[in-house]
Formats: structure tokens, sequence, C-alpha cells
């Protein structure tokens, strides 16, 4: 910071009337003529700058004369003599710099502006009376109060107060008490500007004051108390999954005492914690990573996915700890975890073609458990998966997943999965694809955009039921697809292009949406069941692939009912949609098949006879229900 100091005094015209009066001064105006032709090539007479006398010298021998005075006062600094000791300031560690030009140029300008009767009147009253023109002077301030903090530490010594002296976690007190020596830093920098100012370079005497050792005893067996109550036990520090104990040995550190109003006072040593956290950020900061993005003919060919940085708040995170601490000091507290605060930090895109498409962060996601799937219906999850990963949806355009997916069959790479067309069991290829668009239809909804198709299944299916930790939620939040419909599809209205990506891990699927954030805020109400009706009356229907009296159970019961979940989003502008998801399901009640040799038709109280050795069957509804990708266990 620089710091300026500049001041022309002129006060002619005044001192003319208050001094001459009128009949002189007009004597003056007339005898001008000759006064200016002697004066034409110097400066007017009584001019000084900072004191040094510069009338009737030429422009060039005022810069010599001040340039003169200000030269050895540059060379030689400024010195300070405290406690017998001389301490020197030099002017290159303060960068002083006086405007010569300035002072000079105002000097001669002097009786040589106006119209020419104000130029009279200013000759006139450089007759009369002095005018004095201050030297402007520049220097680093901020240098200047390190070098005056930089000699107090050479010259004070701190007072010893009474406090607490930690060893491991066993607190004592201290009484060996010492008078401490300061300066007056505010007076000493205001008597080195006024130096400056001056071109003073001293030696200045700077008295040393004492400072009284404070604190009490009473104040710090209080402090100590509180003290021992907080290393009574370690202090755990929460990031996200990991956790950092600090040992009580440790946490001792962290604690000191220092006097107020003469009390002593339990405090955190704020600079031993702030070290800490900054040495625990450097292990855990994760540095951002931008976008990049292959697109070719219209089809994205490679995707490196943006990941925000993390990194601690370094403030927050110490505000915590702070808190913490000061509420151990209290009697009977219960010490808690302290979780530390992380702060995200976005990645540049220097990504052309990212920055095209608008493909810079995660805009939405989903996951749903695939918990107790069989093989094949994972293989065809992971297949559908696979075809919808990397699809591309422009501003305005509408996504179908049964579109995109395309043909299902065994060419395109799906399994077959048993299921119940009628009375007859049949393999049919993609069972499981419904996994897949109810994924993405919880994914779609994160994201907040428009929902332009979506069917619920016929009946529940209990896949369906649970968030992607495998927690229940209840039916209302699925999606069913069955080429070309029932078809699950959703209308891109944001800004940018929207990315889909896709991947299976283990035992779950997960849909994440990428584009640009619009500020757009979405929100699931639900979803909540309505009713549910029982799985009613069980059916038998005969076969003669079975032995006489032989009952095979085809399928188990499931109760229907319904359910309804709303979904909001609020837009930046503070517009407002609601949708309304209702979903309604079929009661289905348990199935078996049955030898046509039996005789009886058996009623609904007879135990039927099941073939252990039967494998898990999935029911389709007849034509023109959704088809159910699911087995039922």
């Amino acid at each position: 910071m620089k710091h300026h100091i500049q001041k022309i005094t002129k006060s002619f015209t005044s001192r003319i009337v208050a001094v001459c009066g009128a009949s002189l001064l007009g004597v003056l105006i007339i005898s001008g003529g000759a006064y200016a032709a002697f004066f034409t090539s110097t400066i007017r007479p009584h001019v000084t700058i900072a004191n040094i006398p510069v009338g009737n010298l030429s422009y060039e021998e005022a810069l010599a004369t001040v340039n003169h005075e200000v030269d050895p006062f540059i060379k030689a600094g400024l010195t300070l003599e405290i406690g017998g000791n001389k301490y020197t300031i030099s002017p290159e560690t303060l960068n002083i710099s006086y405007n010569v030009h300035s002072a000079v140029n105002s000097a001669w300008s002097i009786g040589r502006e106006g119209t020419a009767i104000s130029q009279a009147q200013v000759r006139a009253a450089t007759l009369l009376s002095d005018t004095t023109i201050e030297l402007p002077l520049s220097f680093d301030e901020d240098a200047l109060t390190a070098e005056i903090n930089r000699i107090a530490q050479q010259t004070e010594t701190v007072p010893k107060s009474i406090r607490l002296v930690f060893s491991g976690t066993n607190v004592s007190i201290s009484t060996d008490t010492l008078i401490g020596h300061v300066i007056d830093k505010n007076a000493v920098r205001d008597t080195l500007k006024q130096a400056l100012k001056d071109r003073n370079p001293g030696p200045f005497t700077i008295a040393l004051t004492d400072v009284v050792p404070s604190g009490t005893e009473e104040s710090a067996q209080i402090a100590k108390q509180q003290a021992e109550r907080v290393l009574k036990s370690p202090l755990v520090l929460v990031h996200e999954r990991d956790s950092f104990t600090i040992a009580p040995e440790t946490l001792a550190s962290w604690l000191k005492s220092t006097p107020e109003n003469n009390e002593l006072q339990l405090i955190v040593d704020m600079d031993t914690v702030n070290e800490y956290l900054k040495q625990l950020d450097a292990k855990l900061n994760v540095a951002p990573v931008e976008p990049t993005l292959v697109v070719e003919d219209g089809r994205v060919k490679s995707f490196t996915p943006p990941r925000a940085g993390k990194a601690l708040d370094l403030e927050l995170s110490l505000q915590a700890i702070v808190k913490e601490i000061e509420n151990r000091r209290v009697e009977g507290s219960v010490p808690t975890d302290v979780t530390l605060v992380a702060k995200t930090t976005k990645p540049e895109m220097t990504d052309p073609t990212a920055k095209e498409y608008g493909i810079q962060e995660l805009i939405g996601t989903a996951t749903t458990d695939l918990s107790g799937s069989p093989v094949n219906r994972i293989w065809n999850i992971k297949t559908g998966a696979k075809y919808l990963n990397y699809s591309l949806v422009a501003p305005g355009a509408e996504f179908s997943t049964t579109g995109t997916l395309g043909n299902i069959d065994a060419k395109t790479g799906y399994k077959p999965e048993l299921v119940i067309k009628g009375n007859r069991t049949v393999p049919e290829y993609g069972g499981g694809l419904c996994q897949v668009s109810t994924t993405l239809f919880r994914a779609a909804l994160d994201t907040g955009v428009p929902i332009t198709a979506r069917s619920s299944h016929a009946y529940r299916v209990s896949y369906y039921e649970k968030d992607g930790n495998g927690r229940y939620i209840g039916p209302g939040l699925d999606a069913t697809i069955y080429s070309p419909n029932p078809d699950f599809r959703f209308k891109n209205d944001t800004p940018s292009s929207i990315l889909i990506t896709s991947s299976v891990v283990g035992k779950k699927i997960t849909f994440t949406l990428y584009g640009t954030n619009d500020g757009r805020v979405s929100k699931i109400d639900g979803p909540h069941t309505l009713s549910t009706t029982g799985a009613g009356t069980p059916v038998y229907i005969e076969t003669d692939t079975l032995a006489p009296g032989v009952k095979k159970q085809v399928e188990h019961p499931h109760g229907g009912g319904s359910a309804i979940a709303t979904y909001t989003v609020t837009y930046p502008d503070g517009t407002v949609k609601k949708d309304v998801f209702k979903s309604v399901y079929k009661n289905w009640p348990a199935t078996y098949l049955v030898g046509k040799a039996a005789t009886t038709t058996p009623d609904s109280t007879t135990p039927p006879v099941v073939d252990p050795n039967a494998p898990p069957v999935v029911v389709v509804p007849p034509v023109g229900d959704p088809v159910i990708s699911a087995p039922i266990n």
C-alpha cells in the first residue's frame, strides 16, 4: 500500500486585500509589467518547497536544490533508539520516493496561470508573504508496519503470567511470573511517518512500557479443570466414510491458556489446529476431473465423466473443532464426534466437444438393486444397459427407451427367461429389461425433466419396491416396457444436450445423466400406497404334461392395490410444475397346473402338490398388458 502526501498552500488575493488595501493593490498591478519581466525565467520570490527555499531560482536550479536536500535523507534511512540500542530502517525497504518534479512544477506555476489580472494579483502576493508547497511523498506503509514488528520482536519481552502447563495429559499450573516490556507500535508508526514527511532521519528514542503479569490462581484452577475435562477422551474427526482419532496427548497440544481481564482462560491454539487441518486436507484433497467427449456421426464414442473436486473447508472445520472443545469444557458435557466440513471445486471446461454439447456436470442419477435376480435376468439387464449407454439427447428432443433398445432377441445378445402366456410356459427374450427402464425413470425424475410416457406394471414386483440400497419404499416408482409399447419416454427441456450413461456393478444398476445444470430443483413425494387387495382364489389349470393327480404351482400369489407419487419441478424463474403418477396393480392368485387324469377338481382348501424341481416361472399377462420381466419369489 502506498501512502501519499501533497499539499500546496496558496492564499494570495486575500493577503493582498488584508495587508495592503485597495490602493496598494492598484499600484502593484500597475507595476506588474516590470515585475513579470524581471521574474520571467525564475520562480516567484518567497516560495518554499517543504521548507526548502526555491524563490528566485530557475526551474533547473530548484530541481537541483530540492534533490540536494532530499538525497542524503533517502540514503540515511530512519533510526530508532530503544533500551540503549539503535535499530535502522533502510529506505530501500520502505520504497521511499519524493516527487521533486511535481513539487517544482507547482512552484513554477505560481503567477503563471489564469487571466492576466489574476497572475498580477498572485505576483503581488508573493512580494508580501511566503508560499509553502509540500513535497509529495510515497512509501510502502505495509513495509513500515513490518519493520516496526521486526524491531518489536528484538526489543520486547513477553510477560510471564500465571499459566497452564501441559505434559502429555497432565495439566499443572505455573506461577513463575515475570514483568514484560513492550513498545507502543502505533505511536512509533506515527513518529516515523512524520519523520518521513519532515525528512528527519532521527534517531528517535522509543520508551519501553512495563507489562505486569495477570491472572489469578482461582481462575487458573478453573481453567485447569476445564482442560482436564477436554482431555478425558479422544477427539474423533469424521470426513465422509473416514474418521481420524486425536489422542488426548495430541489434543493437549491444541490447548493453551491466556489471561483476559486478569482471568486465566483456556483457549484453542488456532495455529496448531489449522496446521493439522492443512496436512489432513493434503491427504483428503481430490482434484476435479474435467469432462472429455468424442462424438462421431452424432454418436458418442468415448466419454470421461466430470468429477467435482473435494477439499476441506479449513475455516468451517476449525470452527467445528473449536465448538466441540469449548463444549467439553463444561462439567457434565458429553463428547461428540466432529464432522469436518468439505467444499467442492468444479472442474474446468476446456474440451471443445464437451463445451459444444454442454456436457459439463452431473444433473441426475439413480440406482436400483438387482439382489435375488437369476443369472439370465442379470445378463439381460446388463445387455439393455449397454445399448442405452452413451445415448445423446439433443435439447428439445424426446428420448424413447424401446426405440433406443431396438430389437430384443438372441441376435442382439439377450437370453430367455421362462414366462407363461395364457396356459403355456414359454421362454421369452429380454426378461428383466423393466429394471433398466425403472432405473432410468428414477434418474430422469432426479434430473427434473418432463416425463412424457410411463406405465406401471400390471402387478406388483418386489424388485421395484426397493431403493438403490435395497431398502423397502413400496410400489409406485416402476416403469414397465415391452417393445414397441408400453414405452418409457422423457423430453429434454434443458438448455444443452443430455448424455445418458449406465453401469451395472455387482448387484446394482445405475443411470447417470450429464448436461448443464440450469438451477431447476426436482422432488418426489412418495410413493404412497393408497390401497391393497388380496391375491384372490387360487387358479387350477388342467394339463396333460403332468401325471394324473400331480399338481405344480407355477405362480405365487401377489396382492394388488394402488399407489401414488407426486413429481414437482421448480425452475429458476420460480415456475413450478407438478405431475402425479398413479399406479394400479392387479391382484394375482396362486396358479397350479393339474394333471388331466384327476377325477375331481380340488377345492381351495386342498394343499397343492408342488414339484420341487420346477424352475422359477414368470407369468406374463394376456396380450395388451405390460410384460412382467422378473421371476416371482
